[in-house]
C-alpha cells in the first residue's frame, strides 16, 4: 500500500500540530521516512531519537506507535514494527521515524545482537533483540550490519526495513 510521498521534511521535529497525513512518506538518499502520531504508553519512557515504535491495535490510527513494548494501559503490537524515532516527541506529538535504509541514529538493542541477525521487537522500552533468520517468530524491522556495542547499534550500522 502506497502512502504519499511529501517534498520535504525536517525529520528531527516534533509538531503539537498534524502538518502532513499519518502515513505520509519522505524519500531522502535511498531511505523512506513515515510521518506518525506518538503515544507515550504508561508514560515511563523517555524516548530518544532511535528507538523503536511498534503500531497500536485496530481501535488506534494505523500510524500511532510507541516505544513501550510492555505498556500495560494501551494495546501494543511487538509484530506491528513501524520504525525507528528520528527525535524526541512528546506524548501526543507527531513526529518522523525511519521505515527503510541505513540507520541514521544509533539504535537501542538488548546487547545481544550479531551481524547478520534479523532485528525484532522485545518487550524491553523502544529496544530490538536480533535472531537468526531461521528462528523468525514475528515482523522484522531490519538487519544487523555488524554486532551491537553494549546496548546499541551505532549510525549506520543496520539496514532498516519495516514493512
Amino acid at each position: 500500500m502506497g502512502y504519499r510521498l511529501v517534498a520535504n521534511a525536517d525529520l528531527t521535529k516534533t509538531n503539537v500540530k498534524q502538518w502532513f497525513n499519518l502515513g505520509a512518506e519522505f524519500e531522502d538518499n535511498g531511505s523512506i521516512f513515515r510521518y506518525i502520531r506518538h503515544n507515550a504508553g504508561d508514560g515511563s519512557v523517555t524516548v530518544v531519537a532511535g528507538m523503536a515504535a511498534w503500531g497500536l491495535d485496530g481501535s488506534y490510527s494505523p500510524f500511532e506507535g510507541t516505544p513501550d513494548g510492555d505498556s500495560s494501559s494501551i494495546p501494543v503490537l511487538l509484530n506491528r514494527p513501524l520504525g525507528f524515532y528520528m527525535s524526541v516527541p512528546a506524548d501526543g506529538e507527531y513526529c518522523w521515524v525511519q521505515k527503510k535504509g541505513k540507520s541514521r541514529n544509533a539504535m537501542i538493542t538488548d546487547n545481544g545482537v550479531a551481524q547478520g541477525e534479523l532485528l525484532i521487537g522485545t518487550t524491553g522500552d523502544g529496544i530490538v533483540g536480533g535472531v537468526a533468520a531461521n528462528a523468525v517468530t514475528q515482523s522484522t524491522m531490519g538487519e544487523a550490519l555488524e554486532d551491537d556495542s553494549g546496548t546499541a547499534l551505532a549510525a549506520g550500522s543496520a539496514f532498516i526495513n519495516c514493512p
